[in-house]
């Protein structure tokens, strides 16, 4: 058994909620696209989205390590 503390289903769906009104304030307005792999697009509102989820897992839960297997965040 690890000492990490986990992230509670609340707590997951609460961020993806919050994460969720990120991406609908973009909608239906014109965005910045690029490309994320060939055909796949990426707006800057999916950066803010993915910006927010990681910062607020890394904040809460800074000894966790997020896996992805690809990120939208340009570093």
């Amino acid at each position: 058994m690890d000492d990490f503390m986990q992230p509670t289903l609340s707590y997951l769906e609460n961020i993806a909620r919050q994460a969720g009104a990120i991406l609908r304030a973009g909608y239906d307005k014109e965005h910045q696209v690029g490309y994320k792999g060939v055909i796949d697009l990426v707006t800057e509102v999916d950066h803010q989205s993915e910006k927010f989820l990681l910062g607020e897992v890394q904040k809460d839960f800074p000894d966790h390590h997020i896996r992805l297997p690809m990120l939208f965040i340009q570093t």
